[in-house]
């Protein structure tokens, strides 16, 4: 079982590696799957960048033949299965931010200094909406260029948010004292 727990410990560095935060077993599997998910969704990209590549210009011009519409449907499944991989990750880290406000509201204190997490909590849920919105839009477009570069910034936001609601988690972690993380980005 513990060689079990270090492997999920390894891969859940992929979402931990700037945290100093403890991770029950249940939760570093669900890291862990979301490791995996991502992993995928790497798979997955390359075949269908694979496939693209393999289009002749004209096919690429012309939007019409069945293997860019086979790429593009592959550039759409990648984009889902990164969705649910960083969703999977953000939403360890947001239930153990929602388990810490719920204990601090059912004890009625009010934690002073806290606003930083609170800081780091709402741009997370802003980029995690972003990722929404651009995932939605790889999937609405007919231009595979498009569509990746879309998927690009999806990425990004996605990333962007689990880093954020972790570092979140991590100041709450520390309540009530409040380090200097000396993260890059850092408020």
């Amino acid at each position: 079982i513990s060689q079990g727990i270090c492997r999920a410990q390894e891969n859940a560095k992929l979402f931990t590696s700037e945290l100093n935060v403890k991770f029950d077993a249940f939760d570093l599997k669900k890291l862990e799957r979301a490791a995996g998910i991502l992993q995928d969704a790497d798979r997955l990209l390359q075949e269908a960048n694979n496939q693209y590549t393999a289009l002749t210009d004209l096919e690429k011009k012309e939007r019409l033949s069945s293997p860019y519409t086979a790429a593009l449907k592959k550039l759409f499944e990648t984009s889902e299965t990164y969705k649910t991989g960083y969703n999977l990750a953000f939403s360890v880290f947001y239930e153990k931010n929602k388990n810490f406000w719920q204990k601090m509201n059912r004890i009625k204190h009010r934690a002073s200094g806290m606003e930083k997490a609170r800081y780091y909590e709402g741009s997370a849920l802003k980029s995690q909406n972003r990722a929404l919105i651009r995932h939605q839009q790889v999937t609405e477009s007919d231009r595979y260029e498009y569509s990746l570069e879309i998927l690009t910034d999806a990425i990004e936001y996605d990333k962007l948010a689990v880093r954020d609601q972790g570092r979140s988690l991590q100041i709450c972690t520390d309540y009530p004292v409040e380090y200097n993380y000396g993260w890059e980005d850092d408020k």
